[in-house]
């Protein structure tokens, strides 16, 4: 018997103005109008932008927690997964080093930075001192107490990813030790992750007004050239990720018997049909 037709809900279309892709394109090209025409509203326009980098922020403590204990914790035993975390930090330590040099390589070869109209001795908020701070030499002893956070409530209060890390490993094991008294807390964290993934996606309804501010700053501040030197760092960015994958994460695949192309492929669609999930739920 057939399904009457009146009794199908019909599928919904999103309307084109609601992408996120296109609401930040058309901010940034606002932004670029309003930094050129009104270059003395650019000290104005830098909070909205700095505002969305702080909103940003906000959770990404919060979810690296979050996604480290209950993916430690709800792995099984200790042991094994203290052996992949072994692996884990290992990989993680020679890649990362390939990926600096790769970048540093294409820095020095393509100086993106090179034109912007930008007086370094003008840096003096207390953002730029910070970096100033945290950049200085220091031993090896001392990157091993930095990891260590002074609280654990200071981990997360500071941002710094490292001792949030570690901090939500040590949990992690601590948690799986205590065997299944533990599972209703391992269920809230996984809870806890859905709020904060949630919390991203508000956070993500607003980037076009970041990106319209820290555009509209750049440009009433250093002209409309500096587009070209943002745009050679973007440029680079993207070629640095290709160069990466096939320098670099290609060859390591192969070794392992992986086809990189074809696990990027279903990682790409398993985000999209996440992404259309959501959607249509929302509708």
């Amino acid at each position: 018997m057939s399904a009457d037709a009146s009794t199908i809900p019909a599928k919904r279309t999103r309307p084109f103005y609601r992408d996120l892709s296109l609401q930040i394109l058309v901010a940034t090209l606002l932004g670029i109008l309003v930094g050129w025409l009104w270059p003395g509203s650019a000290d104005a326009m830098k909070p909205l932008g700095d505002l969305f980098i702080r909103l940003v922020r906000m959770v990404v403590a919060p979810i690296i927690f979050c996604t480290v204990v209950h993916g430690i914790a709800s792995a099984g035993q200790a042991r094994s997964v203290g052996r992949i975390a072994a692996r884990a930090i290992a990989y993680f330590l020679i890649i990362t080093t390939f990926a600096i040099v790769v970048s540093l390589t294409l820095v020095n070869v393509l100086q993106p930075g090179a034109g912007v109209n930008a007086d370094p001795s003008t840096f003096t908020g207390s953002g730029v001192t910070s970096v100033e701070e945290s950049a200085k030499q220091f031993g090896f002893g001392s990157f091993l107490l930095g990891i260590v956070p002074s609280s654990a409530v200071g981990a997360f209060a500071d941002g710094d990813v490292l001792p949030v890390l570690f901090f939500s490993v040590i949990f992690a094991f601590a948690l799986s030790a205590i065997g299944p008294k533990g599972k209703p807390i391992v269920d809230g964290v996984e809870l806890v992750a859905q709020v904060f993934f949630k919390i991203i996606g508000y956070v993500m309804a607003v980037a076009p007004i970041g990106a319209f501010g820290a555009i509209a700053f750049a440009v009433g501040k250093y002209g409309p050239s500096s587009l070209i030197a943002l745009g050679k760092l973007v440029g680079e960015f993207y070629l640095c990720c290709v160069v990466f994958v096939l320098v670099v994460l290609w060859p390591v695949a192969r070794w392992f018997g992986v086809n990189l192309f074809k696990l990027i492929r279903y990682i790409g669609a398993e985000l999209l049909d996440r992404k259309s999930t959501r959607l249509n739920s929302s509708h």
